[in-house]
């Protein structure tokens, strides 16, 4: 193996021989290996990589580079994309959607509580629905969400709890920002200053690849926000007419198929900004019959239609397109069931999975520390060199892994998503 890259480093160790005092757990100051994570500077991917594997990675950017030429290519967004916007992933948003649950819960019950329980109650409510505590991590997508319909149909009737998880959905949405507000956003009249805002955040990127004239032309999400579509008008001034946006079924305009569309298919659903309805610009976003949130929406929908819309779509594109996921991680219980529904066909296209590593390479970090506890001739630069040494062993082991599959992991950090979508096109 080549020699390991040099540009990691902790903010804490010293670049000397000796022990990392901070690792070792102070009981007076009570810190630990537990909070080593926040000294680590993850630089770009470019660093972290051994050369073989980044001769790997132009390779398969130059295979989906051309088939976004022959127009076989299709964007598969996942929660990650509407984080730019300070909207939560999925646990954030179950903790969320269980914080307003719990209110509804309590409003409608008729159980008398302690003064004091109550306080602690409400407090632990707010919190959870302004984002500061979650829950149900690495719970099943599905399963957690069953949690929140439950709470809502036992308090208010299965009809109404569902129109209730619409309007909790939106109200978490109308909590982040719109496109017009993210930093250093400006309405672009020329390709530079598209480029220049494309460069920002993994939200403009991708916006920024479906409207380029050499670009993406639609797009799969599973989220409910309709920020893509909000990005493509407000920022890439494209037209709302050309923005085929299908709201778990069929955009109306479709009876009229219009040039140079770009089609976003919200196969879960999807909940627009209220006060978009009142905004000519933005009126063709139409909101959700239903919500694929729980077991019970999914399942309805794979039992009683065979044929459904949700299904068809996904299936049609990772049949015919290559598909280049964005903003999932590996462990995206959707993305997990997308893969079993496949299969392991090599006949069909492959696709590709735009994964980070920043996470994977904190927690190297701190193991290897952890492991050299004590280890006086053990230094900064050999901590560095075993950790991006047993990296680069772990990501080669996971390509081999989804190959299998039929999947292509492109492994970035946060810093170069939009760099590397750009690099697409």
């Amino acid at each position: 193996m080549q020699e390991m890259p040099k540009e990691l480093k902790c903010n804490y160790i010293p670049d000397v021989k000796g022990e990392c005092h901070y690792c070792a757990f102070d009981e007076v100051k009570n810190k630990g290996v537990g909070s080593c994570h926040f000294f680590i500077d993850v630089p770009t991917i470019d660093e972290l990589l051994i050369e073989q594997i980044k001769a790997k990675q132009i390779v398969y950017l130059e295979e989906i580079k051309e088939k976004v030429k022959k127009e076989q290519a299709t964007l598969a967004l996942g929660a990650g994309i509407s984080i730019p916007s300070g909207l939560p992933g999925w646990c954030g948003l179950i903790s969320q959607l269980f914080g307003y649950a719990m209110q509804f819960s309590r409003y409608t019950s008729k159980e008398e509580t302690e003064p004091s329980q109550q306080n602690q109650q409400n407090r632990l409510e707010s919190e959870l629905i302004k984002g500061n505590l979650t829950m149900f991590e690495g719970g099943n997508v599905l399963e957690t969400g069953q949690y929140i319909s439950e709470i809502l149909k036992r308090s208010l009737g299965k009809k109404m709890g569902d129109e209730m998880l619409k309007e909790l959905i939106s109200s978490i949405i109308h909590k982040g920002m719109r496109a017009c507000e993210l930093e250093g956003t400006l309405r672009c009249s020329t390709n530079q200053e598209k480029r220049e805002q494309a460069e920002k955040d993994s939200l403009r990127a991708v916006a920024y690849l479906l409207q380029a004239h050499d670009g993406f032309r639609r797009a799969i999400t599973y989220n409910y926000d309709t920020l893509v579509e909000e990005c493509l008008i407000y920022i890439y001034q494209v037209k709302p007419i050309q923005i085929l946006s299908h709201p778990g079924k069929w955009s109306n305009f479709m009876k009229e198929r219009i040039p140079d569309s770009i089609d976003i298919f919200h196969v879960h659903g999807c909940v627009p900004r209220r006060e978009y309805e009142k905004e000519p610009d933005y009126r063709m976003l139409k909101e959700s019959e239903r919500i694929i949130l729980s077991e019970d929406s999914y399942y309805s929908v794979e039992q009683l239609e065979t044929y459904n819309w949700m299904n068809s779509i996904q299936s049609y594109y990772l049949n015919r397109d290559t598909c280049v996921f964005v903003g999932f991680s590996a462990d995206d219980y959707n993305f997990r069931r997308i893969l079993r529904q496949m299969g392991e066909d090599n006949n069909r296209p492959r696709h590709f999975l735009v994964l980070t590593v920043d996470d994977l390479v904190k927690d190297i970090w701190q193991n290897v520390c952890r492991n050299n506890l004590g280890a006086k001739d053990v230094g900064a630069t050999e901590i560095r060199q075993q950790v991006l040494r047993l990296l680069n062993y772990e990501l080669e082991t996971k390509r081999y892994y989804w190959e299998r599959k039929n999947i292509i992991p492109i492994w970035v950090t946060v810093q170069d998503i939009p760099k590397t979508l750009l690099s697409m096109i």
